[in-house]
């Protein structure tokens, strides 16, 4: 049995008490469970259990806002963002709420992924969208989203300021080549060292292996046949080195050999007859049509900005897609009523925890 808390002590306690009640009672809606807080006045120990079950009736209502709010002094302290950046962060959380009906946590998280991958503030704005609309046109998690596409371009040395461009890229490839576009982005992830190594940029990449995929040749078939055939014409010492040398293409890009032999049958020919059986069937898919598939899907990267904007609002009018855009709007009604009251609560708090600190460090609850 803790021993009689002194009336300083009790007086203490009793006004923080009296704070939080305060606090309560401007909730309007949120349900508080602060009154239990008045029964402190029998033992400190007692009243000590209370204003920890308070606090956590506190939390469990504001929980996600503060959340929210977290990541979003994370995002801004990593990023060193500006005042005017973090407005612009502000409104490209609205902006996520309204065009695709995400929440604000789950745009906060996006975000803060991105900080810590290098991303300054405008740089996360700006791929931030592309990036919610990618996950929700495939139904995916927004974050393995981003660390699996972040993946792909760490094995291929770019920047990841660039996934934004990459979400927009793999959608519009997946649906002119008829594949998905998990399967493209493994398939990238796998390629991505052997193509880094013969200076083959992650775009092109993916417009082989969308060629690949119109051939049915997918995922691990696409991505193993492809380092294949990279290897073979990066060793010069190889019989398709040797081939090359013979036809004068030594040296030059992985992607110039390509549209040469795409252009020449008789070249082609020569090249092919040096691999084996599997990636053979693979650099004549690249080829076929003199390489009008490659050309293709190059037009479709070109024109691919906003694609994964536009497979997110195919879905508008669906039951699902209606009732995440009713769960943000009450999300962000949440945080405009809410947020408002984080500080007061935050400072009430910390002020209980001053008192209660000084309680045990004078003895009182011994």
């Amino acid at each position: 049995m803790a021993r009689e808390v002194n009336e300083q002590e009790y007086r203490l306690i009793d006004r923080v008490t009296q704070g939080f009640q305060t606090i309560a009672n401007g909730l309007g809606k949120l349900k508080t469970g602060m009154t239990e807080l008045n029964q402190t006045a029998e033992l400190a120990s007692k009243g000590l259990g209370l204003v920890v079950g308070a606090a956590r009736g506190i939390g469990e209502q504001v929980q996600g806002i503060a959340d929210y709010e977290t990541a979003m002094r994370r995002v801004i302290d990593i990023t060193q963002a500006t005042e005017a950046e973090q407005r612009a962060l502000q409104q490209a959380v609205q902006d996520a709420q309204t065009d695709l009906g995400v929440t604000a946590n789950v745009s906060a998280d996006a975000l803060l992924r991105m900080a810590r991958d290098g991303f300054s503030a405008t740089e996360a704005i700006g791929a931030l969208q592309a990036q919610l609309a990618f996950a929700k046109a495939e139904g995916r998690d927004t974050g393995q989203v981003i660390d699996q596409l972040g993946g792909v371009l760490d094995a291929f040395g770019e920047r990841p300021q660039i996934i934004g461009q990459l979400a927009d890229q793999l959608v519009a490839v997946s649906r002119a080549a008829g594949t998905g576009t998990q399967t493209l982005a493994e398939g990238l992830a796998r390629v991505g060292n052997a193509a880094d190594e013969s200076n083959v940029s992650v775009q092109q990449t993916l417009v082989y292996l969308g060629a690949l995929a119109e051939k049915n040749i997918e995922s691990t078939q696409a991505a193993r046949q492809l380092v294949s055939i990279l290897g073979d014409f990066r060793d010069p010492a190889s019989k398709a080195g040797e081939a090359l040398k013979e036809l004068g293409l030594s040296g030059k890009s992985f992607d110039e050999v390509i549209t040469a032999l795409a252009g020449n049958s008789a070249a082609a020919t020569r090249v092919l007859e040096t691999l084996g059986d599997k990636p053979r069937v693979a650099l004549r898919a690249l080829l076929a049509d003199g390489g009008g598939a490659l050309r293709e899907l190059n037009t479709v990267i070109a024109g691919s900005e906003g694609a994964a904007k536009k497979a997110a609002d195919a879905l508008k009018g669906t039951f699902n897609d209606s009732l995440d855009r009713v769960v943000a709007s009450v999300d962000r009604a949440k945080i405009a009523l809410g947020a408002p009251i984080l500080q007061p609560l935050a400072d009430g708090l910390q002020q209980l925890a001053d008192k209660l600190n000084e309680a045990a460090a004078s003895g009182a609850f011994d």
